[in-house]
């Protein structure tokens, strides 16, 4: 009985999946690897945050941002731009509460979500600072030439 009681927790699209984040403590290399994927980087702040909390096993949270600070991308300080994150069933989502700031490395065509294994998630904004800086310059003296 135990066996299958063990099966079922293993099946339930709840509780079965779990986030799982590559191990790199490595902040210049991890942040270079988001550089490199993001389209966008910006420090923005929680406006507001809903989410559908239903029985559905993907419970969605939208957050609206506003932009404090631009390294890349469209949006510059005071633009607002949403996330739309899955937040539970085993996903990677993060609950974002109004008034929180992070740096947040978006995706393009709107792939616009906030993740536990995000270089945001995984450092704090100082140590984040020198590198986009330096990034950012370094791409500025290239556009240049």
């Amino acid at each position: 009985m135990r066996s299958i009681i063990l099966l079922l927790a293993l099946l339930s699209p709840s509780g079965a999946r779990a986030c799982s984040c590559v191990d790199n403590d490595d902040i210049d290399q991890v942040i270079a690897e988001e550089w490199q994927w993001a389209q966008t980087v910006v420090l923005a702040a929680a406006e507001h945050a809903a989410a559908d909390w239903s029985d559905n096993p993907t419970s969605t949270q939208r957050v609206r941002w506003r932009v404090i600070t631009s390294w890349r991308g469209p949006y510059g300080p005071g633009d607002a731009f949403h996330t739309d994150t899955v937040v539970d069933g085993g996903s990677c989502g993060v609950v974002v509460e109004v008034g929180e700031r992070r740096i947040l490395y978006l995706g393009a065509n709107n792939q616009h979500e906030v993740h536990s294994c995000s270089v945001s998630s995984r450092f704090d904004a100082q140590r984040q600072l020198p590198v986009l800086d330096r990034l950012r310059d370094e791409a500025g003296a290239q556009s240049a030439k």
